[in-house]
């Protein structure tokens, strides 16, 4: 991933607000790491769009991949 290669963050969120694509990161007040999971909507119909618009792919595309990053995600 081009974006861990240019920053040193382990997680990142995508999500849309008002129309904007947003990523987002986070940052331990602890103990500084960046290894933090968000628990967001991957189904998100205005997500999907957002990423309809960047990747040219199919509505149908888009969900079958994220499910099937969901699963693998789920199995580690």
């Amino acid at each position: 991933m081009q974006f861990r290669q240019q920053y040193p963050i382990d997680f990142i969120s995508l999500k849309t607000h008002e129309g904007r694509f947003l990523i987002d990161s986070a940052v331990c007040g602890i103990c500084k790491s960046t290894a933090i999971v968000y628990d967001i909507d991957l189904f998100d119909l205005d997500m999907i769009a957002e990423i309809q618009k960047l990747t040219g792919k199919s509505k149908e595309d888009i969900i079958i991949g994220l499910r099937q990053t969901s699963d693998m995600l789920k199995k580690n």
